[in-house]
């Protein structure tokens, strides 16, 4: 007779304490103002972009997409999904969430750096 693992063990050794790190893309990683003071052009525009109102509205709505992934899942709960679907489907929810979450900090981060300088910090290269 072939016993199966038990359930909790195979949940305990499901997702690794660095699973989210192995989606860490390289391009999703946030600039700052270098000490030299130099800002390259980019990083500029990034940070103007957020003093717009389009910047807003696409923040809104990256917001909202968020919670509809949150609702997504809540749904799936009270329908009755199995463990394992609901499952498969956090894990997706918490890393689309992750990579928007960058995305919005690339442009926030860019901001605020630019900000914690001053309006006129260093030399624009590029």
């Amino acid at each position: 007779m072939v016993s199966l693992p038990n359930q909790w063990d195979q949940m305990k050794s499901a997702l690794k304490p660095n699973y989210f790190e192995m989606f860490r893309v390289p391009s999703l990683t946030p600039e700052s103002v270098p000490d030299d003071g130099e800002v390259n052009k980019e990083l500029v525009l990034l940070h103007n972009m957020a003093n717009h109102e389009g910047w807003k509205v696409f923040l809104a709505r990256a917001n909202q997409v968020m919670e509809d992934l949150d609702e997504l899942v809540r749904g799936q709960m009270s329908a009755g999904a199995d463990e394992a679907s609901i499952g498969r489907s956090t894990v997706v929810k918490e890393i689309t969430k992750d990579v928007i979450r960058r995305l919005l900090n690339i442009v926030n981060d860019a901001y605020d750096s630019i900000e914690a300088g001053g309006a006129n910090r260093g030399k624009v290269v590029g």
